[in-house]
């Protein structure tokens, strides 16, 4: 009898396992159909797109990637871990743009021409993909940058999330390089910040001198 007893029990620890486990794996399938995510994995920032995102992306331009965490300066990475932010990557930023209540992906990268950052926009039914802004590629690993006085190559600069964008007065991200100085406290440059707006269905930037 006590052996029946603890079989039954074993049996039904297994079962409500396995409910546990058939939920999560189904709660994750919906997440990647149909949010956007943000995973640090053994020292690498992985995004996943839900499908809509991707096909979106490879109508916009079939060519085009997102950096790479190895493409960032150390203090980048360094700074950006220390806030620990699910949302955030140093090439993606998942943020409700057009306020629908669906989740929106800024995205950094390029193509085999130019360097893009992008937003990923959500629309009543389908995704479309607005250019924010271009400029000239480089290779990060032979672009030279001076933080604290230590030379490390790389992309050097953040992409952040302003948490008070509540109307059309008020940047929805911002893009800042720092400024920079070698190692006998000379300055090479100076900072700037580039706050985006989003305006009539389109992206505005406004650049400040630090």
């Amino acid at each position: 009898m006590l052996i029946s007893k603890l079989r039954l029990k074993l049996k039904i620890y297994h079962f409500i396992i396995l409910i546990i486990i058939s939920w999560n794996i189904s709660a994750e399938s919906y997440t990647q159909e149909h949010q956007p995510i943000i995973k640090y994995i053994h020292g690498e920032y992985i995004l996943n797109l839900p499908s809509k995102m991707e096909s979106a992306l490879t109508k916009f331009n079939p060519s085009f990637i997102h950096w790479k965490t190895k493409d960032y300066t150390s203090k980048i990475l360094s700074d950006i871990k220390k806030e620990d932010i699910p949302y955030r990557a140093p090439f993606a930023l998942i943020v409700d743009v057009n306020k629908d209540g669906k989740p929106d992906v800024i995205l950094d990268g390029h193509d085999n021409n130019k360097a893009m950052l992008i937003c990923i926009l959500s629309g009543q039914t389908e995704y479309n993909v607005l250019l924010i802004d271009e400029y000239p590629k480089s290779p990060p690993n032979e672009i030279a940058n001076y933080n604290d006085g230590k030379r490390e190559y790389g992309l050097n600069y953040y992409l952040w999330i302003n948490e008070q964008n509540k109307d059309n007065d008020t940047a929805i991200f911002t893009k800042a390089i720092p400024q920079q100085s070698d190692a006998k406290g000379n300055l090479l440059n100076d900072g700037v910040m580039i706050d985006y707006f989003f305006r009539d269905g389109d992206f505005i930037k406004e650049k400040q001198i630090l």
